[in-house]
């Protein structure tokens, strides 16, 4: 009787942990399908809104600052009116291109979409889409980094310093 109650214990115990190990897979899988599709629309809000979404990350990190991120920081670079009209103007016309820019993009990729939905998808064209998506990736990556090149130059050596300063403590706090 012991033995019997104890081999069933094991088994009902056995059975627990498989089960909570399925479930616990199941949820990490779930997660892990959620953060791509959560990313694609975060992309697509900045696509529409203008945002570099990361874009021009590579110029920052190297002391390049972006036209919003000065803008942010007006107070503390004690921008003047002057630099603080330039950097406005290069920011909304940033904006404006990378609209333009991402609206293509999206475009393309609903393109690719509908290729790719059909059951015979013409590789010839997949791959020709490919290459305008990449290239209108490309053109809206510059668009951004570009910026970035030009609003340095806005900048006096004293305001690039403490700019760097600024993202660094940012940087360490995230």
């Amino acid at each position: 009787m012991k033995k019997t109650l104890g081999t069933l214990l094991a088994v009902v115990l056995a059975g627990s942990i498989v089960l909570w190990g399925q479930q616990h897979n199941r949820r990490d899988q779930d997660e892990e399908d959620a953060a791509p599709r959560e990313c694609v629309e975060q992309e697509r809000q900045a696509l529409q809104e203008g945002r570099g979404f990361g874009r021009a990350a590579v110029a920052d990190d190297n002391g390049f600052p972006g036209p919003r991120h000065i803008l942010d920081w007006k107070k503390q670079l004690d921008l003047k009116p002057a630099q603080e009209k330039r950097v406005e103007t290069l920011a909304e016309r940033t904006r404006s291109k990378a609209i333009a820019k991402g609206q293509e993009l999206q475009a393309r990729e609903q393109e690719l979409s509908r290729l790719l939905s059909t059951s015979k998808p013409n590789p010839q064209a997949v791959q020709k889409l490919l290459g305008q998506i990449g290239a209108a990736e490309a053109d809206l990556r510059w668009i951004h980094i570009g910026a970035h090149i030009e609003a340095r130059d806005i900048l006096t050596p004293q305001q690039l310093a403490r700019y760097n300063e600024l993202r660094e403590r940012q940087d360490q706090r995230h």
